[in-house]
């Protein structure tokens, strides 16, 4: 039983969308989200030839946009999503232990118990 996944957002850049902008609706979200797709398939398809894999690796129904496999030798779970920068919340957490390192264990502990019960 593994306690802990692995989480990997595979930084796609959007020429459309101003990195200092407030994020706002899109005209072209449609095509992202099927640049994305692309994206997800092919590394779907690279990992299900790895024998690490074979065919533990799946892409989620909700827009395809996750897509789930398990390390087979480890059993670790792994997920991969795209994205056009990595979600405010890293910065946050970073930021709070790097200010507060006494927080860490208490962090580690939170997750451990979420991630168990499948939270």
């Amino acid at each position: 039983m593994t306690y802990s996944g692995l989480d990997f957002i595979i930084l796609v850049p959007n020429p459309a969308r101003s990195i200092d902008s407030i994020r706002k609706p899109s005209a072209t979200r449609p095509q992202v989200l099927y640049v994305y797709t692309h994206i997800l398939r092919t590394v779907q398809g690279t990992l299900r030839k790895s024998p690490w894999f074979d065919d533990h690796v799946y892409l989620g129904d909700k827009h395809w946009s996750i897509l789930t496999g398990v390390h087979v030798p480890t059993g670790l779970p792994v997920r991969f999503s795209c994205g056009d920068g990595l979600p405010s919340s890293i910065e946050y957490i970073q930021d709070y232990l790097a200010e507060y390192p006494s927080a860490r264990p208490l962090y580690m502990t939170v997750r451990l118990i979420l991630e168990t019960r499948a939270l």
